[in-house]
């Protein structure tokens, strides 16, 4: 699979989370129901903990893999319920044994109290994610640029939008860029590490019309809309939690990056 498909399939992700955000309210609740119903087979069949618990984390998997790839975004969040009630129907079917240790003279209310402690413990952390997820609670931190300082990619177009000492605050974390520029692409002159060959990259570029330039460095260019520039940086493919996705980036420690007037 070349990198242009990997971009196109993983990109979505990001922005339906984002979009479905109130979804993760349900996560408390689903988490609570997946316990009950491991309570009750737990009650009905005690001896098999552990293939209970294997059961339910191997259900969870497929319920968050299924859900990503169906867009079913309650199922994501009952997945990652099931999968933590597995983990902790399997760690009290390890406390099962019988303990030989003489201050445990009571082994059966010890193991059940373990598992009360890993059940509020799940609890408390699904609703705090829910929390987190809908803003009601979060932390923020400056991201820093951790991509590649060698360009691996040269575009040609016109300057549709210049934003100086832009701030990019998606909830979780931040960055102000120097310069944030929006090029309508009009040609791709190189394309290297990422693409099979220049009419990969060329396609995909024509085809999404416009880049979005994350200019790092102090000097940031004195730019108008309706210019014709050149631009040379690093694109950045999608990654998780990260602001720089999608992104073509010149870093203060990129020697060969620039923008520049044609």
């Amino acid at each position: 699979m070349n990198a242009v498909s990997r971009t196109e399939m993983l990109t979505p992700i990001p922005m339906m989370v984002a979009a479905y955000y109130p979804y993760s309210l349900i996560l408390g609740p689903a988490l609570i129901i997946v316990l009950a119903i491991a309570l009750a087979l737990l009650v009905k069949y005690p001896s098999s903990r552990g293939k209970i618990g294997a059961f339910l984390v191997l259900l969870g998997i497929a319920e968050v893999y299924t859900a990503l790839h169906m867009a079913f975004y309650l199922g994501f969040f009952i997945g990652l319920g099931t999968v933590f009630v597995g983990i902790v129907v399997g760690l009290s079917a390890l406390l099962s044994r019988k303990k030989t240790h003489s201050n445990l003279t009571k082994p059966s209310a010890f193991r059940k109290g373990v598992f009360v402690v890993l059940a509020m413990v799940i609890v408390a952390s699904s609703l705090l994610i829910s929390l987190r997820a809908t803003n009601v609670v979060h932390e923020q931190w400056l991201e820093k640029y951790w991509g590649g300082n060698t360009p691996n990619l040269t575009l040609r177009g016109v300057v549709t939008d210049v934003r100086l000492n832009h701030e990019i605050n998606t909830g979780y974390s931040y960055h102000i860029f120097p310069a944030y520029v929006t090029l309508n692409v009009t040609e791709v002159v190189w394309a290297g590490e990422y693409w099979q060959n220049q009419t990969t990259a060329a396609g995909y570029w024509l085809n999404q019309g416009s880049a979005v330039i994350g200019y790092e460095k102090t000097d940031a260019p004195e730019l108008l809309v309706g210019q014709q520039v050149e631009v040379k940086g690093f694109f950045c493919l999608w990654m998780e939690d990260s602001l720089y996705s999608g992104m073509v980036v010149i870093s203060p420690d990129m020697n060969e990056g620039y923008i520049r007037l044609l």
